[in-house]
């Protein structure tokens, strides 16, 4: 009988300990949010622009979430920098965030970053912009928006 109250004493702290020990539902929150995001959309700017140019939209209460990139330059040397903000005067110049360094691309080495979920993203209510130092840049962008 006292091998059976010790066992079953034995069982309860060890249970106890087990319990103290679990991950709460706030702990799979520490660094960030548990659900991946899918970029299911793609934006296309053609070959032309020199300044700050939206290539996806902003809508009111929706953040844009980018997956990648694929740059080309028909030119011979060119850079490119990606960034969100609002409009006041041109594309993305008011409260821009930097989404990428700026790049080099020339006709022999386009860039290309791309990832099946999203690493990076506007704020809320902001356009996506690029801008290029050459007219000869065509840019493709995977992305999502909601």
């Amino acid at each position: 009988m006292h091998k059976l109250r010790l066992s079953i004493c034995l069982l309860a702290a060890l249970s106890l300990s087990l319990w103290a020990w679990a991950p709460t539902a706030n702990a799979e929150n520490v660094s960030g949010p548990t659900n991946l995001i899918l970029c299911n959309k793609v934006a296309v700017q053609e070959v032309g622009f020199t300044t700050s140019t939206a290539i996806v939209p902003a809508v009111a209460g929706q953040t844009i979430f980018l997956c990648g990139w694929n740059v080309t330059n028909t030119g011979a040397n060119g850079t490119i920098a990606f960034t969100t903000g609002t409009q006041t005067t041109n594309p993305c110049d008011t409260g821009t965030k930097k989404l990428s360094p700026t790049f080099n691309v020339s006709s022999n080495s386009p860039n290309q970053d791309h990832s099946q979920y999203a690493s990076n993203s506007s704020n809320l209510s902001q356009a996506l912009c690029a801008t290029s130092s050459a007219a000869t840049m065509s840019v493709l962008i995977w992305y999502a928006q909601f």
